[in-house]
């Protein structure tokens, strides 16, 4: 390899653009805010009057539909 295309790169920046890569320690802060993101969807999860609790309520009916007919389905067979 010719001395031309060689670049030498510092140490401290070497292991600034390392840190960088790496995954990100969360802070305490950040860990707060996703236990209490977890604590208000559990909470919010047996709601009923929430937009996810009637889409739920609908596609359980729509299954229970389902079923029902192909119960009679096989029940006529």
């Amino acid at each position: 390899m010719p001395v031309e295309e060689v670049s030498v790169v510092p140490r401290s920046q070497l292991d600034a653009i390392r840190a960088k890569l790496q995954d990100p320690i969360p802070t305490t802060k950040e860990e707060e805010r996703l236990r209490l993101k977890h604590l208000s969807q559990d909470r919010a999860s047996r709601w009923t009057d929430t937009i996810q609790a009637q889409r739920t309520r609908r596609e359980r009916s729509r299954q229970d539909r389902l079923e029902a007919l192909e119960a009679e389905r096989q029940e006529a067979n």
